[in-house]
């Protein structure tokens, strides 16, 4: 097993690296990071929220090199798009408009200390698949909650949206749980 500090990351001892960073620049640096201290591949990758989405494009880069994935509560390569699809018939237009270019911010490094633009990154993934799909291999996603739970009122909309990205998720490679 191998983890790593991403630059910026919380209490992270790597080298900072400018910002803001993309799913690309994450993927070169572990890229980068498994070659330098030759960890051979294939590689089972583990990862969660931003990092599940950055495991995903770097196994769409890196086809040979990733035998298995587990997904933790990941990012999807399409959820601020999808979620402001969502919320656009619930919103005036300007609101609409505010929470698009918050969405699609990077936020301060106060907020977000590793700088990740998001939007950017969902876009390179979602190419990434159009151009290579993951090859059937082993996918786990796991996500909080039961899906018989009854969601608190605050995430009616949330909850439910959230659990379809993540059924999304594990339909990317078959052979997935």
């Amino acid at each position: 097993m191998c983890s790593y500090d991403r630059p910026g990351g919380p209490r992270s001892r790597s080298d900072p690296a400018p910002i803001p960073r993309t799913a690309r620049d994450f993927v070169a640096d572990l890229h980068a990071l498994l070659r330098a201290a030759h960890i051979p591949g294939p590689y089972v990758l583990a990862g969660h929220s931003n990092s599940g989405l950055f495991s995903v494009l770097y196994a769409s880069s890196h086809p040979r090199q990733v035998a298995g994935l587990v997904l933790i509560d990941a990012v999807h390569p399409a959820t601020i798009k999808r979620r402001l699809a969502m919320l656009k018939p619930l919103v005036s237009p300007q609101e609409w408009e505010a929470l698009r270019q918050l969405m699609i911010t990077v936020p301060p490094r106060l907020v977000d200390p590793e700088g990740i633009d998001i939007w950017t990154s969902e876009r390179q993934t979602r190419m990434a698949l159009r151009r290579s799909p993951l090859r059937p291999m082993p996918l786990v996603v796991l996500a909080h909650g039961h899906p018989d739970d009854p969601p608190p009122p605050y995430v009616e909309l949330e909850e439910p949206f959230w659990r379809q990205l993540q059924r999304e998720l594990a339909q990317l490679s078959q052979g997935a749980d």
